[in-house]
């Protein structure tokens, strides 16, 4: 049986993902748990006020303390500083969405985003700041293939359920065009409609830290379109990788293979 901490945690990823919270019965059935226990623990979240309950016997819903925590752990991190204006000028540049993820250890998080779509379609990623990257996505597919296999399956095993879903036999051909390239193309592959191009952001001694992405409805970026952008991200990734020493965000890091 989990411990409380465990418990509490789970939760909080939990509602993190439903912005109109859960009930203790949807909770208690996702985290395989009595409901009396997730009562209880809800209090006790609520009591320090990390969880809110709006409505008497409604929903129990995530506070504003959790995401104030994250943006002041971002913010005095320096990422905004050092890495948005390099997010900027590419989206900019390539009149697409552009994402920052970040190596923390154990696998890649979305940490930074900047819009460069003016008119038309615009793909809003909002809900998956602070999730993992999809090993199946551009930016997973862009740093995995850079690290060590010993690397890549202690990394993949941080994805659970998903990771029994993938097939490495099949991604094998996709890692190695991935590095003879220098950045990975996923078409239709997470999202269908998506196109995304993505390179691995290097540390100046040579430690794979993040990836950065550029990424727009399919329509908007064929073949062509894909390698003039290639040019500016592989750029921006290494401008990136010199400034990361600013930012305690870079601090994780795996050397490539």
């Amino acid at each position: 049986m989990a411990s409380a901490l465990i418990r509490s945690l789970r939760i909080l990823e939990l509602l993190s993902r439903e912005p109109n919270g859960l009930s203790i019965a949807a909770l208690a059935e996702a985290l395989n748990a009595p409901p009396s226990g997730t009562h209880r623990t809800l209090n006790e979240l609520v009591e320090q006020g990390y969880v809110v309950q709006p409505h008497a016997q409604g929903n129990y819903c995530l506070s504003l303390k959790v995401p104030a925590l994250g943006l002041t752990f971002l913010g005095r991190c320096g990422i905004t500083d050092i890495a948005q204006p390099e997010l900027d000028r590419l989206a900019e540049r390539t009149e697409e969405l552009v994402r920052l993820s970040v190596f923390d250890g154990r696998s890649l998080i979305w940490v930074a985003v900047a819009q460069g779509v003016k008119s038309g379609f615009k793909y809003d990623p909002s809900s998956e700041q602070g999730a993992q990257v999809s090993p199946l996505s551009a930016n997973g597919t862009a740093f995995l293939s850079f690290i060590p296999d010993g690397e890549m399956l202690n990394i993949l095993s941080a994805y659970g359920d998903l990771n029994a879903a993938l097939k490495l036999d099949e991604l094998v051909p996709l890692f190695e065009e991935t590095r003879r390239r220098g950045y990975a193309v996923a078409v239709n592959r997470c999202t269908e409609g998506m196109t995304a191009l993505a390179a691995p952001i290097k540390a100046d001694d040579g430690r794979l830290i993040g990836t950065v992405s550029v990424a727009g409805p399919t329509y908007r970026m064929p073949a062509e379109k894909v390698a003039a952008f290639s040019e500016e991200l592989l750029q921006t990734a290494k401008n990136l990788g010199s400034i990361s020493q600013g930012s305690a965000l870079f601090r994780h890091g795996i050397g490539v293979r």
